[in-house]
């Protein structure tokens, strides 16, 4: 947004040309964690328009119409106490079908994972993907993040192709696993956790009786 402002409409998406798209707050958050190299930085505030900045984060408000002074209600039209006839028939159906929900972005389908797109970043590395969002990831010199932003931000191609190999060894708090989904331990088990205590094994056979048939 340029020095003194930030966005005020944290939902709004921007758009660019042969760029993903993103919402206002992750460009935002992308921008002040070092995402956004800073050749570009200072040709942004022009074309993110959408985002509404201003300054202090503060949008300016609209000026309002006075208000009107308190009006007398008329007086209501006396009650016919005979009830009306009920019609019978149906109200027809409407056959416009509800609206679609807007398509998800595409999953991989052999690891399970959203697939990362052409210039992005998974910060998991190929094949997997984050099973705790709301975790944070700090390091040190660095703004904390939270690992679904740190994970959008990569798949938007906010994270340097450059530094995306060097993630996921520091990221073990958002919980990378293939598919999004962290192993079962108790798999394999009839889903019981196997218990370490278990009763040792005897290994002395019992004694053979020499006078049986």
């Amino acid at each position: 947004c340029g020095e003194g402002k930030c966005i005020t409409n944290t939902v709004a998406i921007f758009e660019y040309p042969e760029q993903p798209t993103v919402p206002c707050s992750i460009l935002q958050m992308s921008g002040y964690i070092g995402f956004v190299p800073l050749d570009q930085c200072a040709m942004l505030p022009p074309l993110i328009g959408v985002c509404e900045c201003a300054p202090g984060g503060v949008a300016i408000a609209p000026t309002l119409a006075p208000t009107p002074g308190p009006t007398t209600a008329p007086t209501p039209a006396p009650v016919d106490p005979t009830p009306a006839p009920v019609n019978p028939t149906p109200a027809p159906v409407d056959p416009t079908s509800a609206p679609v929900a807007p398509t998800p972005a595409p999953v991989d389908s052999v690891s399970g994972c959203p697939e990362t797109p052409p210039n992005g970043c998974s910060v998991c590395g190929e094949g997997k993907c984050i099973t705790n969002a709301d975790a944070i990831f700090a390091f040190p010199e660095q703004p904390a993040i939270q690992c679904n932003l740190l994970q959008t931000s990569g798949y938007n191609g906010f994270v340097p192709l450059t530094t995306c190999p060097l993630i996921p060894p520091l990221i073990g708090v958002c919980g990378c696993a293939p598919g999004g989904v962290m192993p079962d331990p108790t798999a394999g088990s009839g889903g019981v956790m196997p218990d370490p205590t278990a009763a040792p094994v005897d290994p002395t056979p019992a004694p053979v009786d020499p006078t049986a048939a």
